[in-house]
C-alpha cells in the first residue's frame, strides 16, 4: 500500500479557550495515517496558550507576539 501524503491541519486560534480542548480533542481522533496540527495563536489574552501546551504532545505551536489576522495565522503556520 502506498504512503499517505502528509496533511498539515493548521488552526488559526484567537481567545478559542472555550472550544480549543474540545476541537484538538476532536482532531487527534482522525483515522487519517499521516497528518500534523498545527495551532497558530494570534496573540491571545486568555488562557489559549495553556490549553494548546496542555494538548501538545502531537500538536506544532506558532505564537504570534501580535493578532496578525486569520490570513497572516494560515502564512505563519503554513511556513
Amino acid at each position: 500500500m502506498p504512503k499517505q501524503p502528509k496533511v498539515s491541519i493548521i488552526v488559526v486560534a484567537y481567545n478559542g479557550q472555550e472550544f480549543l480542548s474540545h476541537l484538538l480533542e476532536s482532531l487527534k481522533k482522525t483515522n487519517y495515517p499521516n497528518y500534523e496540527i498545527i495551532v497558530v495563536d494570534n496573540a491571545s489574552t486568555d488562557n489559549s496558550i495553556k490549553i494548546i501546551e496542555k494538548n501538545s504532545s502531537k500538536i506544532k505551536i506558532v505564537k504570534n507576539k501580535i493578532n496578525v489576522g486569520f490570513a497572516g495565522g494560515c502564512n505563519k503556520g503554513i511556513e
